[in-house]
């Protein structure tokens, strides 16, 4: 044999003579050889496995904040919407009272021409009630918190 062998050839010499000084003999070497690849095997796939779930979830993650985002931004512009409607109703009803109250029917009618379809139908029932003529009436703040 010549002197200069290779790495290969030395591990083998070596793990050959820790065979013999072993008592539990080669077998059993292999034996747990074999189930430390299991183990590394099963860590490979788990970590596979691992990376895939977060890509998937991160996904997920990623269009449900997205969803959200577009609820976020609808729920504020419904109520900037709500509030705006709510200022017109306030306005109109405001100024129909201050024309009704000076006599000017026409003046009256014009606002009520133009009061919202959901706005009327809180005015009628409180027309009902004949506001300007019944003290126990409920005033005009109450029209508005049922719409």
């Amino acid at each position: 044999m010549s002197e200069t062998t290779s790495n290969v050839e030395m591990a083998h010499k070596i793990s050959e003579n820790e065979d013999r000084t072993v008592p539990h003999g080669p077998r059993f070497f292999r034996v747990i050889e074999i189930i430390e690849a299991f183990a590394l095997a099963v860590v490979a796939v788990a970590t596979a496995w691992s990376g895939y779930q977060s890509a998937l979830w991160s996904g997920v993650q990623a269009e449900l904040y997205g969803e959200s985002s577009k609820l976020r931004i609808s729920a504020d512009t419904d109520a900037s919407l709500a509030g705006q409607q709510r200022l017109y109703d306030i306005i109109t009803i405001h100024e129909w009272i201050r024309a009704k109250l000076s006599g000017n029917d026409k003046l009256a009618r014009l606002f009520e021409a133009r009061f919202r379809d959901e706005f009327g139908v809180a005015f009628n029932a409180w027309m009902k009630l004949d506001p300007l003529n019944t003290p126990g009436a409920p005033p005009r703040s109450h029209l508005h918190a049922g719409v």
